[in-house]
C-alpha cells in the first residue's frame, strides 16, 4: 500500500538499517535511494507516503534531491522529513517552511525518528491523504476574517494575488529564456511572499526552489515554471469558489 511506503534518501547504509528497523515498528515499508539523482527517480517510481531526506551526500545533496522532487508534478506534494546534523537555520536558507516538511536532528533515536514520520504524516500512516489542498484555508480564513468588516476588501487581496502572479510568472518565463538568474530569483522571492500570504503553499514552495536555484536556466528553470504554472491554476479555481474573478475585477 502507498501509505505505507517511506524513500529513504541518504549515502550511509548504516541509516538505513537503522531507519528501516525504526519505521517497521510502525508498519511501514522503507525503500532506498543514496543520491538525489536516485532520489527523484526511485520517488516517482514507488510513489512513497514521505521521503526522509539527508542533506550531505553526493550527486548534488539534499538540496539538489528537494530542488529535483519539487519539479515534478507526481513527487511535488510529498511530504518530507529532512534527517540531517545540520542546523535548522542553514535548512530553512534553502528549503521554505511548510506544514509538509519537517526536520530532524541526526542522530536521532528509532523511536524519535518513527514519531517524526508518523507526526508529519498526521499520526497514523493511514492518515496521509492522497495530495493536499492548493489553498490553506487557514491561512486564508484569516483573510476572510480580516474583510468580514471591510466589504470589498477579500476581493480587492484576491484580484490582487491573481494579477500579481501574471506578472512575476511572465518575468520569470522572461528571465529563464533570456538566462537572467538575477531577474528570475527576484520574480521567484515576490511570487514566493505573496503565495505564503495567500496560504498557496505549493506555490510558495515551488517558488523558493526557483528562487534559490543555482542558475537561470531551461533545465532548472523552465519544469519548475510550468509546475507553478499549474499550481496556480489549481489555487485559481479553489480562490474562485470564495471570490469569483468576475467579481473581483468588478472591485478593482
Amino acid at each position: 500500500m502507498a501509505e505505507r511506503r517511506i524513500l529513504v534518501v541518504d549515502d550511509d547504509k548504516l541509516i538505513h538499517a537503522v531507519i528501516r528497523a525504526a519505521l517497521a515498528k510502525g508498519g511501514y515499508q522503507v525503500h532506498s535511494a543514496f543520491d538525489s539523482v536516485q532520489a527523484a527517480g526511485a520517488a516517482r517510481q514507488i510513489k512513497p507516503a514521505l521521503i526522509v531526506l539527508d542533506i550531505t551526500m553526493p550527486g548534488g545533496g539534499g538540496f539538489e534531491a528537494f530542488r529535483r522532487l519539487q519539479m515534478m508534478s507526481s513527487t511535488s506534494r510529498i511530504p518530507i522529513l529532512v534527517y540531517t546534523s545540520l542546523p535548522a537555520d542553514q535548512i530553512i536558507q534553502r528549503i521554505p517552511e511548510s506544514p509538509s516538511v519537517a526536520d530532524l536532528p541526526k542522530p536521532s533515536s528509532p523511536d524519535a525518528i518513527l514519531a517524526a514520520v508518523q507526526k508529519l504524516l498526521g499520526g497514523t500512516p493511514e492518515a496521509m491523504p492522497a495530495e493536499t489542498e492548493p489553498l490553506d484555508l487557514g491561512v486564508f480564513g484569516s483573510l476572510v476574517e480580516l474583510g468580514a468588516d471591510a466589504p470589498g476588501l477579500l476581493a480587492e487581496i484576491v484580484e490582487e494575488f491573481r494579477q500579481s502572479t501574471g506578472r512575476h510568472v511572465a518575468a520569470m518565463r522572461d528571465a529563464a529564456r533570456e538566462g537572467d538568474t538575477e531577474a528570475l530569483r527576484f520574480a521567484a522571492h515576490s511570487l514566493r511572499g505573496n503565495s505564503g500570504t495567500i496560504g498557496a503553499r505549493g506555490m510558495a514552495m515551488l517558488a523558493a526552489s526557483l528562487e534559490h536555484a543555482p542558475a537561470a536556466s531551461r533545465e532548472i528553470g523552465w519544469p519548475l515554471i510550468r509546475r507553478l504554472e499549474a499550481e496556480y491554476e489549481a489555487v485559481r479555481r479553489a480562490l474562485d469558489g470564495f471570490v469569483p474573478a468576475t467579481a473581483a475585477a468588478s472591485m478593482s
